[in-house]
């Protein structure tokens, strides 16, 4: 598992595995994916907002808002090359 996050309610689960470049969202305690993998580029880490409406995920090269409602990226921001 590359990268995990769980919604602020608990009720849903975001994961990107191994060498994947696919965000999956699942259900809990079920266990079914609730939206189709979404391409991603090198992920890094996820986080849900707030509310659980979207997912951030910063990848290699970018930072992505992902809209969980519209099911898409609805914000791209390009990473900075270099954190130092």
């Amino acid at each position: 598992v590359r990268a995990l996050a769980f919604s602020p309610d608990g009720r849903r689960l975001a994961s990107v595995a191994g060498r994947e470049q696919r965000v999956s969202l699942w259900s809990l305690p079920g266990g079914e994916r609730t939206l189709p993998a979404t391409e991603a580029d090198e992920v890094q880490s996820l986080a849900f907002s707030p509310d659980g409406r979207a997912i951030a995920v910063a990848s290699g090269r970018y930072l992505d808002h992902w809209d969980l409602v519209a099911n898409t990226v609805t914000k791209r921001w390009l990473r900075a090359a270099s954190y130092c």
